[in-house]
């Protein structure tokens, strides 16, 4: 019988690789906006060699979206909700 234990960790580097669908899901953007911001060169993201396939880094993206990229509608409309209330007192 086998374990967990006898199945090879998995390594913090292997879990960091994602998809499209899973950046999308990462970053809270669409789908839509991922492959708009990867064409346009604005969004980190690794070709593999020889292929079209395009694959992103949790930790690239946590990055990029620290840096004030990446931003939801949501998160946009929260900020200038903020300026209002702050412009107001």
């Amino acid at each position: 019988l086998k374990t967990k234990l006898d199945k090879p960790k998995e390594t913090d580097s292997s879990n960091d690789i994602i998809n499209a669908d899973e950046a999308a899901l990462f970053t809270g953007l669409s789908i839509h906006t991922i492959r708009k911001k990867t064409s346009l060169g604005n969004i980190p993201f690794h070709k593999l060699p020889k292929s079209s396939t395009v694959r992103y880094s949790k930790s690239e993206l946590t990055k990029w979206m620290k840096q004030g990229n990446g931003k939801t509608k949501t998160s946009l409309l929260g900020n200038i909700a903020d300026g209002i209330r702050n412009k107001n007192k």
